[in-house]
């Protein structure tokens, strides 16, 4: 893009989206500090746990003489009790604050710094960012349903996205137990999208690792940068179409739920 830094300043403001090598929206310093936080908070929080105590019943027979780890897992929930409780509330808050901003993507209303070499970064982050032609987007959107239908025509199948696969089999599962056979596809993966965005992620464990799927626009991401027993983490990140996610991934989740259950009722 051969313009000027303070042009190219100027054209994000007026409505041009810079996005990331993922083609992932870039939200302003700002908004992407508070993002930030909130994923390191809900981090911590996941690191949290303690040893639960038994029933109340199976405490009683112990009389006198509780074993030895119960004091040790006593003392370590009072220590770690009150951080959990006040992570719970700093996310809550973080929630909302995110929730009142009607595009947290949006540079219309951001100022650089008065500091010139802060301002300079901000420039040299727009100056590495991407930008996407309008006309683009809809032969984009065409060409990756394409791909998603080729194993459909006899060609090679598009490779499956485990991680918002498995994300929409939990989503069906707690929300639709029931119900799913009531539900249109659509009505499945609106409801999915509307409830988990950028800062409102859905997290899963994966394979080993934590990943966070939301909806951004028409396009459903499935991220990782935390890995739960494995040597490295993962630092992957991936998206489809939303009518992907609609038209194979709600289906492919269907089946896997009744293929589930009638194993059970067999």
């Amino acid at each position: 893009m051969d313009i000027l830094p303070f042009e190219l300043f100027n054209y994000v403001k007026e409505g041009h989206q810079p996005l990331d090598q993922s083609g992932r929206p870039i939200p302003p310093p700002d908004i992407s500090a508070k993002l930030n936080q909130l994923k390191e908070m809900r981090r911590e929080l996941a690191n949290i746990s303690w040893r639960d105590l038994p029933p109340m019943e199976e405490m009683k027979t112990w009389g006198n003489n509780p074993p030895s780890w119960v004091f040790g897992a006593v003392l370590e929930r009072e220590r770690l009790a009150p951080r959990r409780e006040s992570l719970l509330n700093e996310i809550k808050t973080k929630e909302k604050e995110l929730e009142c901003i009607e595009n947290k993507y949006s540079w219309a209303d951001y100022k650089l710094p008065d500091d010139e070499k802060a301002a300079q970064r901000i420039i040299g982050l727009l100056q590495d960012a991407f930008f996407k032609r309008e006309q683009d987007a809809e032969q984009d959107e065409n060409k990756l349903e394409h791909y998603a239908e080729i194993g459909r025509r006899g060609g090679k199948a598009a490779k499956v996205n485990k991680a918002i696969l498995e994300a929409a089999i939990q989503y069906l599962r707690d929300n639709y137990p029931s119900k799913v056979s009531s539900k249109s596809n659509e009505q499945i993966a609106t409801s999915f999208c509307k409830k988990f965005k950028e800062g409102s992620v859905m997290t899963i464990d994966y394979d080993g690792y934590r990943w966070e799927v939301y909806c951004y626009e028409k396009r459903v991401y499935s991220r990782c940068d935390e890995c739960l027993g494995k040597s490295k983490p993962k630092n992957e990140e991936k998206s489809i179409a939303y009518s992907t996610f609609k038209k194979s991934y709600i289906p492919m989740a269907r089946k896997s739920l009744s293929d589930n259950q009638s194993a059970l009722s067999g």
